[in-house]
């Protein structure tokens, strides 16, 4: 990948060659852009190494030239270096940050010194380019739909190798159609360590004598040492081994807590709930980045939504009929349209309001059914909160069909009249 980061050094070029020819040695402007002796290039590449993350940082790129056997950087008059084109390994795409003047500018990580003589590089910008322990592979190529897909390369290497070229001119005199002298300065960008910042943890619930794994993350979810350590407050309720999977001993309340190995002072606690052999669950709540169950779940406004309970019974079967008791703790601005059998469980419906962000808590209980040996005392009722998100559909435009739209948003089965909108 080839890029022309710095316009600019072909600009000087220009500025440099009509300056030279604006006047004589008596008057105008010397940018003593001239030479009597060509200078030498002694190393056709020069190296040059960085860590991400370590400030602003220049490259000599005069290194190992000589005019007359003395340094280019003790020369006199003006050297121009220009034409630096990148080339950059493994498909990497260089960070471009906002330009803080015009919003469709970008920002590159490399600039030239006011002399041009040095490359100027903000290896702060490959903070979020560079990985150290990221095997993503994501992007880089497409399908034939134009969809973004894997192309071998890491999204998020931990190392970029640049090739610069560039051609450096002290004004001396050369033979026409002569190349100017030029060189590769290899650049390599090494990432740094990435360590855990915080953790996760999520609330679980299971029943007594039963194992579940916890639902817990060291963030980033790239660091290099993702590993956590486990407890659990009261073990005479659960005990917790080091993978995480927890053994629910009695029924009751107690706390789980996650630590992170490679930052002891990143941790996070959740709460753990042992119930009874007999439990219940609401099965169609939106889930967090860790798959556990949030408690929310978002629903359109101006239609029929679900919330699903569902009986569970440890080391045994269900069998017969569960009746269950629904409850809103606003049932103006929402109400219960209708409920339906799923498996063992239940469906209720509710419609939403027209306004979106409002919000209802929806409780569950267990009213009659098989709980084996649980009393039905000791059957903790379920809630969930439901919010509301804008619904396209509830604002349709206007139909092709003459008489309007035929919805059925009462989700009941017995479709609507054609609604004319306009």
């Amino acid at each position: 990948m080839k890029h022309n980061l710095l316009i600019k050094t072909a600009i000087s070029s220009v500025i440099f060659s009509i300056l030279t020819g604006c006047g004589g040695t008596d008057e105008g402007y010397d940018p003593q852009f001239k030479s009597d002796s060509a200078l030498v290039v002694d190393a056709a590449v020069i190296t040059s190494t960085f860590d991400e993350e370590s400030g602003v940082q220049e490259i000599d790129l005069l290194q190992g030239v000589t005019i007359d056997g003395t340094p280019a950087s003790d020369f006199g008059g003006t050297i121009n270096i220009s034409g630096l084109e990148f080339t950059a390994n493994n498909n990497f795409i260089t960070p471009q940050a906002d330009a803080n003047t015009i919003a469709s500018h970008k920002v590159s990580p490399f600039t030239q010194s006011s002399d041009s003589t040095k490359l100027v590089v903000n290896t702060d910008a490959f903070s979020a380019a560079l990985r150290q322990c990221d095997q993503t592979d994501v992007r880089g190529a497409l399908d034939s739909d134009g969809n973004p897909i894997a192309d071998g390369n890491l999204d998020f290497p931990s190392q970029v190798i640049y090739n610069i070229t560039y051609s450096i001119d002290n004004g001396a005199n050369r033979i026409p159609g002569e190349a100017l002298p030029s060189r590769t300065l290899q650049l390599t960008i090494n990432a740094i360590d990435d360590p855990v910042s915080e953790v996760t943890v999520s609330p679980i619930e299971i029943s007594a004598g039963a194992q579940a794994n916890v639902f817990a993350s060291a963030i980033p979810s790239y660091a290099c040492n993702p590993a956590l350590v486990y407890s659990i407050a009261d073990e005479d309720i659960a005990t917790i081994d080091e993978n995480g999977l927890i053994s629910a001993k009695s029924t009751g309340e107690t706390t789980i807590t996650a630590t992170s190995v490679d930052n002891p002072e990143a941790s996070a606690s959740a709460i753990l709930t042992v119930t009874g052999a007999f439990s219940l669950a609401i099965t169609n709540d939106d889930k967090n980045e860790l798959g556990a169950s949030s408690g929310n779940k978002d629903v359109p406004i101006c239609v029929v939504s679900g919330v699903e309970v569902q009986p569970a019974l440890l080391n045994a079967e269900l069998s017969g009929e569960y009746t269950f008791d629904w409850t809103l703790n606003d049932e103006v601005s929402f109400t219960k349209s209708l409920t339906a059998k799923s498996g063992f469980g239940e469906v209720l419906a509710i419609k939403a309001p027209t306004t979106i962000d409002s919000s209802n808590t929806v409780t569950v209980g267990l009213i009659d059914g098989d709980t084996a040996s649980t009393p039905l005392s000791l059957i903790s009722q379920k809630s969930i909160t439901v919010n509301t998100v804008n619904n396209q559909m509830c604002e349709p435009g206007v139909s092709e069909h003459e008489a309007g739209f035929n919805t059925d948003f009462n989700l009941n089965g017995e479709g609507a009249p054609y609604t004319k909108h306009i």
